[in-house]
């Protein structure tokens, strides 16, 4: 019979107590933290499953901060636009106000700088920001997308830096919305359509697309008068000797072919000459700088100390050359009175401008309106501009405030519509938000399935264990109490 020596039974012993101990601890220790897996060894495919459903849920707490955000966008960026709509309300009934005919320039002045008021709480609704991003600049979210400009040409622009598109994120797993809209979008108050000219230098509108906004200004200027059908260099007619005068390059205003002089002289050179139809004025002959004015109010200065003598009602043709400009006369093109689509480049933004030519005949400036492609901000500068404008008779004030409150309209169309847009958004988004907080629960509870420990059973389970590692205690005790005569 083989013999079972103390040592061993010994060890044994110290296992048992060692491993009733362990479980007890590892029941412990998952009563206490509430989770089931301690270490990856404990169960390795349940596991796997927690760490893909905790990665999901982080996934998902990452969309739903996206679209916690979003929505803080698309809420600041209807409340700037509702602002500027209420804005445009006001504006709107003090140009009602500004076209009543009664109303004296002092009072127009009034409502002007009121406007002015107003157009500086739209610029700055405009470039409202949020989180350090422009709202309405497009993705050039950085940049400030709105800027008051004043030309070279003395008008006043606000000049738009964002670009056309919109700054989207991701809500939910592949799903994206666009938080903003571009602010070339919202601030339009409508499709391009024909441009129009108002002014008296003949300009017309040329054949061709523009591609301004807004509102301009044509500036023609006089560089050169010359006389008769074969005049000289300088510019005088070698017939009857009327060359220009001094001061012609500089205020002379006929412009192009369609005018002419009709002068008379006596044995001494004095005389008569007369502009277009328009009154006779006499002269000695020796004058070098004479003003002579036509029926509508052209001039020329004529120099008439060297005219054939004798002269009875000669008629002398008269070419007036000049240039045309969009940007103040920075740059300009020599006007081609024959071109019925002659192209003016503004230097400072660009836009293009198609002249009919044909018809030019005096210098000064017209004023040019490219249909319906301007924004909210053209027709507020629009507004103002015709209300401080005190020498407009009260028939012009009203027709160019109605064509500007057209404009006004349609802008406040566009951004009711973006109101609208904005909103449908956000509720998209909300509605998504709650969808993935619905499979954020679900995918908890499978979390909670797979970690999470069964308390009762747990509780059972070291009370068991509790019991074995007491009792394993107890027969350690026994065992070491033994002498050698239990063995004998």
């Amino acid at each position: 019979m083989e013999r079972i020596s103390l040592n061993e039974v010994l060890g044994q012993l110290r296992n048992s107590v060692f491993r009733n101990y362990g479980q007890m601890f590892k029941s412990q220790t998952q009563l206490t933290t509430g989770q089931r897996l301690q270490r990856p060894s404990d169960d390795p495919a349940a596991t796997r499953r927690v760490m893909d459903l905790t990665a999901q849920r982080e996934a998902i707490s990452r969309h739903i901060s996206a679209g916690e955000r979003g929505q803080a966008y698309l809420d600041s960026s209807t409340a700037a636009l509702s602002d500027i709509t209420d804005s445009l309300s006001r504006a709107r009934e003090l140009a009602v106000q500004g076209a009543n005919g009664t109303m004296a320039p002092g009072d127009r002045a009034a409502i002007a700088a009121e406007l002015e008021a107003i157009l500086g709480n739209v610029l700055t609704a405009a470039n409202t920001q949020i989180d350090g991003r422009h709202l309405f600049a497009g993705t050039r979210s950085s940049t400030v997308p709105y800027r008051m400009v004043t030309g070279s040409d003395g008008l006043q622009r606000v000049s738009y830096a964002g670009d056309n598109s919109s700054y989207a994120v991701e809500v939910a797993p592949s799903v994206f919305h666009e938080l903003t809209l571009p602010g070339s979008e919202v601030f339009a108050s409508g499709p391009r359509s024909a441009t129009t000219f108002n002014g008296t230098t003949g300009a017309l509108v040329g054949a061709g697309s523009d591609s301004g906004t807004g509102f301009d200004r044509l500036l023609l200027r006089h560089t050169q008068t010359l006389f008769g059908a074969t005049p000289t260099a300088n510019g005088t007619d070698p017939i009857t000797g009327l060359k220009p005068g001094v001061s012609s390059v500089a205020a002379d205003t006929v412009l192009g072919s369609g005018a002419s002089i009709v002068l008379s002289t006596d044995a001494t050179g004095a005389g008569s000459i007369s502009l277009n139809g328009g009154p006779a004025q006499t002269f000695t002959g020796s004058e070098t700088n004479l003003e002579v004015t036509g029926a509508n109010g052209e001039k020329l200065f004529v120099d008439v100390s060297a005219l054939t003598p004798s002269l009875s009602n000669a008629s002398v043709g008269v070419n007036g050359r000049g240039t045309m400009s969009t940007d103040g006369g920075v740059t300009s093109v020599a006007i081609d009175f024959s071109n019925n689509a002659q192209q003016v480049v503004d230097s400072e933004t660009g836009a293009v401008l198609h002249v009919d030519a044909r018809g030019i005949n005096r210098s000064g400036t017209t004023e040019v309106r490219y249909g319906t492609s301007s924004n909210v901000f053209d027709a507020l500068l629009a507004i103002r501009d015709i209300l401080s404008n005190s020498t407009l008779p009260p028939a012009e004030v009203s027709a160019q405030l109605n064509s500007a409150m057209a404009d006004l309209d349609r802008g406040t169309g566009t951004l009711s519509s973006a109101i609208a847009r904005l909103g449908g958004r956000s509720s998209q988004i909300e509605r998504t938000g709650e969808r993935l907080a619905d499979l954020d629960v679900t995918l908890e509870s499978l979390r909670s399935s797979e970690a999470d420990v069964d308390m009762a059973e747990v509780m059972i389970n070291l009370k068991q264990q509790e019991g074995l590692y007491n009792a394993s205690l107890m027969m350690a005790t026994r065992v070491q109490q033994l002498s050698l005569l239990n063995w004998l």
